[in-house]
């Protein structure tokens, strides 16, 4: 002690090297542990630049090139691809306008079916707008969904029409805020909104009487269709007993069997055994896969030979769920 006080400075001297001293080891060692590190990171780089360098395709020139008359390729399909999604147009009209819209639309759809020959579920049908026929006010919330609707109806029927179907018998859309719960015309299913694809996915049921060729006509026609129609599921049977009307070739319903066509004539008797429809390969009988046929006259057909039709088709109770994909929608001008 007697000769750190004598030797005062050099001992804090001493202190200070050995403080200093112990300062740069920390120094150094930290600074090996970086630029261990930075070493590291530097042959993983190395390692992933010669990976590059052994790709195939390599990004030099020609294959940029490439790559970006790939993209442009992709960007015309994608441009072609929305030719076939086309949102139906419709009015954004509202109040008493979509009150005027709406009987004027009806009206022409009436009258359409009238034109096609097709039978509706009643003689003043409204298309599923039951509940907002008689109105002039309507629910808040439910514009511009509602012409929206009423124009995709419109399409879908006018779809029907062109295939000539023997009936509608049911039509539902999905439901809106305007609607009671228990709306006739009107199903739960939801509008899909896909908001990434930016794309909406409008449910509509569908059931019809129809023979097997305006079936495959109906599914045609929805194929040709500007809009892009996806008839998700198909149910077909037999149509119930007590189905009249008129079949697509202006012949009648028998609501007993639900067969087109006319009765036998009741001038000729019945064919042998009593039944009430001939064996095929007996003069009358309609030939594999047709509906009808006539007997020949004239005067070398045979005297008491008077016209016959014979039936071997039976209408078709057809339901299906038709899916309407579409852009988010804008309203036509």
């Amino acid at each position: 002690m007697l000769w750190i006080k004598r030797n005062l400075f050099w001992a804090a001297f001493g202190l200070a090297t050995l403080a200093l001293l112990g300062a740069g080891g920390f120094y150094l060692l930290t600074g090996i542990q970086k630029n261990s590190e930075a070493d590291n990171k530097l042959e993983e780089l190395k390692q992933r630049w010669q990976r590059l360098q052994a790709l195939n395709p390599y990004p030099n020139a020609t294959n940029i090139t490439l790559a970006r008359e790939g993209a442009q390729q992709l960007r015309e399909f994608i441009a072609s691809a929305k030719k076939h999604f086309v949102p139906v147009p419709f009015q954004p009209v509202s109040g008493t306008e979509f009150k005027r819209v709406l009987d004027v639309t009806i009206a022409d759809l009436q009258n359409k079916a009238r034109q096609y020959g097709v039978q509706l579920p009643t003689t003043n049908s409204a298309f599923s707008f039951d509940a907002q026929r008689n109105k002039v006010q309507f629910a808040a919330g439910s514009m511009p969904l509602l012409p929206e609707l009423l124009a995709e109806v419109t399409t879908v029927c006018s779809r029907l029409f062109e295939a000539k179907v023997n009936k509608i018998v049911d039509l539902k859309r999905p439901i809106t805020s305007d609607d009671p719960g228990q709306a006739m015309g009107c199903h739960r299913l939801p509008r899909d909104v896909n908001p990434d694809l930016g794309f909406v996915m409008s449910p509509y049921e569908v059931t019809f009487l129809t023979f097997s060729s305006e079936l495959a006509d109906t599914l045609e026609s929805f194929s040709r269709a500007t809009n892009c129609f996806l008839v998700k599921a198909i149910v077909a049977e037999a149509s119930p007993p007590g189905v009249g009307g008129v079949g697509s070739d202006g012949l009648p319903i028998d609501p007993a069997t639900g067969l087109a066509g006319l009765p036998p004539n009741p001038t000729q008797p019945p064919p042998p055994g009593g039944g009430g429809r001939p064996i095929r390969g007996v003069r009358g009988l309609p030939p594999a896969g047709g509906r009808t046929v006539k007997p020949a006259s004239g005067p070398g057909a045979a005297a008491g030979e008077a016209l016959r039709t014979v039936l071997n088709e039976r209408l078709f109770k057809v339901t299906c769920l038709v899916m309407l994909v579409k852009p988010s929608i804008k309203p036509s001008k």
